[in-house]
């Protein structure tokens, strides 16, 4: 009973973070469509394709079976997700995003495959298994942390202009939420041999689940703040900035100042 209670509360926590993901991507998607922005458009389009990857494997078929679905989604949700991060970022250094592009693209590619390939022996955790895990951590860890990595640059250059607090905080929260999420995988190479990904009758797995959703859900509700920054947020990281609070931006705004002070650094 204790475990489906369990069970429960970490299926919420699945459900809200799709969801969050979704609502924040439609936020998104409206703003880069008014303001005819390409790359928030990418970010919008990554949002989706992640949480329609997470939607198709939890409802249609939960558990490893689901993998290969759902790496199709990741994978052009990764993609879409470092091409937003390069050309908000690095439109004047444009060869590091190429290398970090290019090192995805064979990495999500590699997923696929092996996805497909060692469909029939995932749950006896055997070598192509953990061969499988093992490649995925970098996938992950290279594209939340290649955004981690150019917030804190950008939030470096931030913090030298005269800038409302709040604007150089959402960059603070979101390399924050991407490094924590970059380590969401390693609960896989836990999981119980002959055991499906996510079954409540086990323990650890339930365990395992549990650890994983949470991250998940602390990601998506620090990247919706980051988007949504409510007012009240705004004025917490604003109380020791000078100048008049009522001043508001545009996303398109925001995305202008940003590119003015930070590209060519």
């Amino acid at each position: 009973m204790e475990l489906m209670i369990l069970f429960g509360i970490f299926l919420f926590f699945s459900i809200g973070s799709i969801s969050l993901l979704i609502i924040t991507g439609i936020f998104i998607l409206v703003k880069s469509i008014i303001n005819k922005m390409i790359n928030t458009l990418l970010l919008a389009i990554s949002f989706f394709s992640v949480a329609f990857g997470f939607i198709g494997n939890l409802f249609f078929n939960l558990g490893e079976l689901g993998g290969p679905l759902q790496e199709y989604f990741i994978f052009i949700g990764f993609i879409t997700f470092v091409i937003f991060i390069n050309t908000t970022f690095y439109k004047k250094q444009m060869k590091i995003g190429w290398v970090i592009l290019i090192i995805v693209v064979v990495l999500g590619i590699n997923q696929i495959v092996m996805h497909h390939l060692f469909l029939d022996v995932a749950i006896k955790r055997g070598f192509p298994y953990f061969l499988r895990v093992s490649l995925d951590f970098p996938y992950i860890f290279i594209v939340f942390n290649w955004l981690t990595y150019s917030c804190f640059k950008a939030y470096k250059q931030l913090k030298k202009h005269d800038i409302q607090a709040w604007i150089k905080a959402r960059y603070v929260l979101l390399a924050i939420s991407s490094f924590i999420l970059s380590f969401h995988n390693i609960p896989e190479f836990f999981q119980p041999k002959d055991i499906l990904w996510v079954r409540p009758s086990n323990p650890l797995s339930l365990l395992l689940f549990g650890i994983t959703t949470s991250l998940m859900m602390f990601y998506a509700i620090i990247v919706s703040l980051s988007w949504f920054m409510p007012r009240s947020l705004k004025r917490f990281f604003n109380r020791n900035y000078s100048r008049d609070l009522e001043e508001d931006f545009t996303e398109e705004e925001l995305m202008k100042q940003f590119k003015i002070q930070f590209e060519g650094c």
